[in-house]
């Protein structure tokens, strides 16, 4: 198990062959299943979800219950994987009695951080707390700190989406001071990425870019599909963010392949969607306009709800660009009554805070109370880190960091709590 979350999958097979022959000598079919399902955990890793379910799905009507809740868990991840996330919620919600039953602590924190991906995925983000509450509260009892890392990544990202960028980026850092010095690629990738989308949208593109750098690096090739397309595609919409359009066009276009070749439905969408507008950019808006449609109508099937929002947000820009203000304004009233519902304009807000003219038609639209609260919050985080940035550093406790982080190499990094050092304050000339 330790392998596979290390992406160490031909040891972790090898380790699994010898286990199997053990309980096959024993007659111990509960160890036979638990094999199995550990086999279908690194399928589902390597995002071949038909494999995964090949052997997981037998094993969801099991009389033994810890191979039934971790069979439903192997199911669950799979669809939400899919695109197919209420099918995941009722998988993932068959699972927690069985856990809670017998006591597994350590894979019921496993399996509340699912689901709350899962409830975050479609904006029940009152139901996603609710699960991060446990989650956090059991890695902090049961110790380990790959586990606890990957928990603080959900809750970081969970305020994120709140539009709370200050307890974001305190909750990754401590992410990445749990692991120190440990080698968990995967961990770390996670809350890299999650830590560059922050940086990202408070305006930090050249931060954002080096953590995306380094997530990329220290991921292996092929290692978790899902994840590597996800972290191209926020490289797409940071090089978009920086108008070096064909280069966020070439990073979409290979995020769509991958996704392809692995069928993952939600980040194809997704991978899609950026491609779409990039090529808007540069050639044709219409064209672009139309094809959204189809992007806007997979995220509503799928219940991506802050997805959603933000290529809503897009189309909206793209109508502006063209003259067709009514259209804008008809697409932002969708927008914003989707984000009343689940109280989060988050991603509207990143959008707004780049494009005035959108800001003002979201402030003079009826019932704009959260997009105006989540921009205001914006705004705000961004001014000061205007203001401050360069002041920082001067604080008495700046000069006793908790970590220090330097990669060599290649290209020399050097990180300190977290964040990124730039290479101007600390190489001599």
């Amino acid at each position: 198990m330790v392998q596979t979350d290390r992406y160490e999958y031909d040891s972790a097979e090898e380790e699994l062959v010898y286990a199997e022959l053990g309980y096959v000598v024993m007659n111990d079919a509960e160890g036979i299943g638990q094999v199995q399902l550990q086999r279908a955990m690194i399928h589902l890793q390597r995002a071949d979800h038909q494999s995964a379910r090949a052997l997981a799905y037998p094993l969801t009507t099991s009389g033994f219950p810890i191979l039934k809740g971790r069979a439903l868990r192997i199911m669950g991840l799979m669809h939400l994987r899919l695109g197919e996330v209420d099918v995941s919620i009722e998988y993932l919600t068959q699972a927690l009695p069985l856990y809670r039953e017998e006591g597994l602590k350590s894979g019921l924190s496993h399996l509340l951080q699912d689901l709350q991906l899962a409830y975050t995925r479609v904006g029940r983000l009152e139901d996603a707390a609710a699960c991060l509450q446990e989650l956090i509260t059991l890695r902090r009892k049961l110790g380990g700190a790959d586990a606890l890392a990957l928990a603080l990544n959900n809750l970081g990202y969970y305020y994120h989406q709140r539009s709370d960028y200050t307890s974001a980026r305190s909750t990754f850092e401590e992410g990445l001071s749990v692991l120190g010095g440990m080698a968990n690629r995967r961990s770390e990738g996670h809350l890299l990425w999650s830590l560059g989308d922050l940086n990202r949208d408070l305006g930090l593109l050249e931060e954002a870019g080096a953590l995306y750098d380094r997530a990329l690096f220290i991921l292996p090739a092929r290692a978790e599909p899902n994840l590597h397309t996800l972290i191209l595609v926020s490289t797409s919409m940071l090089r978009f963010r920086q108008n070096r359009i064909r280069e966020a066009v070439l990073l979409a276009e290979e995020a769509v392949k991958i996704a392809t070749a692995h069928s993952l439905a939600f980040e194809r969408v997704i991978a899609c969607a950026i491609l779409i507008v990039a090529e808007g950019y540069l050639n044709n808006p219409r064209g672009s306009l139309a094809k959204l449609g189809q992007t806007l109508s997979d995220l509503d099937k799928m219940g991506a709800q802050f997805e959603w929002i933000g290529v809503a947000a897009a189309c909206a820009r793209l109508w502006l660009i063209v003259g067709e203000e009514d259209k804008a304004k008809a697409i932002c009233e969708s927008a914003l009554k989707r984000a009343s519902m689940i109280d989060s304009a988050q991603p509207l807000a990143v959008e707004a805070a780049e494009d005035p003219l959108l800001a003002r038609i979201l402030k003079e639209l009826p019932d704009n109370y959260v997009i105006v609260r989540d921009l205001k919050k914006l705004q705000a985080i961004r001014s000061e880190k205007e203001d401050t940035g360069s002041a920082k550093n001067q604080l008495p406790w700046a000069s006793i960091p908790y970590s220090l982080r330097i990669f060599t190499l290649g290209q020399e990094i050097m990180m300190r709590d977290g964040e990124l050092i730039p290479a101007s304050e600390w190489r001599a000339a």
